[in-house]
């Protein structure tokens, strides 16, 4: 499903303005994920792109885990609080992912990365991508119900967004193992997760 979604985002996606931004209709995402949860073909052809790239983000964003786990999560942001742009640092994290993770990583920036080569005409910067994606990607790992977790959760805000736009911006740079496993998208499901 994953590749499916991104393919078409790649192939319909790249030059509309506020892509992964502007909202698709909830019904519509509901009912494609109704589709994919009973393993029912779904052509996205003649979906709105809005709604692909709403799908792809209400998946990510009931991952049982996070793409980015809680387990890495202070390390990244400590290097993004004292060394902003350090990509070696950062890399090495990442490639402590487990391999699922890492693959699905380098399949979305590599969209995020096409996504930004449009900007011109998308308007989607790598601060804009990671705006509307980084929160599916990567969550404080805090107690919801905790008024000192909440504000938590806006001050790491930022940090996030900080450290998904370096991501983007220096994806080329960006050395994840298994670097050939990107020979073109792998299928996901619920199943895969």
């Amino acid at each position: 499903m994953v590749s499916a979604l991104i393919e078409e985002i790649r192939r319909r996606g790249l030059d509309v303005e506020g892509i992964g931004r502007i909202s698709g209709s909830s019904a519509t995402i509901e009912e494609l994920k109704t589709a994919y949860d009973k393993d029912e073909s779904v052509d996205l052809s003649s979906v709105d792109i809005h709604v692909v790239c709403g799908l792809l983000k209400l998946y990510l964003r009931e991952l049982p885990e996070p793409l980015i786990p809680s387990d890495i999560y202070e390390e990244l942001l400590d290097v993004i609080r004292k060394k902003p742009d350090s990509v070696k640092t950062i890399t090495a994290i990442l490639n402590r992912l487990p391999r699922a993770n890492k693959d699905l990583l380098r399949q979305l920036l590599f969209l995020f990365d096409e996504i930004q080569q449009h900007q011109d005409i998308n308007k989607m910067t790598p601060a804009n991508i990671s705006t509307v994606f980084a929160p599916n990607l990567m969550r404080t790992p805090v107690d919801p119900s905790s008024q000192h977790d909440l504000m938590r959760i806006a001050a790491d805000a930022t940090l996030i967004n900080d450290l998904f736009a370096m991501l983007i911006r220096n994806f080329k740079s960006i050395q994840l193992e298994d670097k050939d496993v990107y020979l073109g998208l792998s299928t996901w499901s619920k199943k895969s997760h």
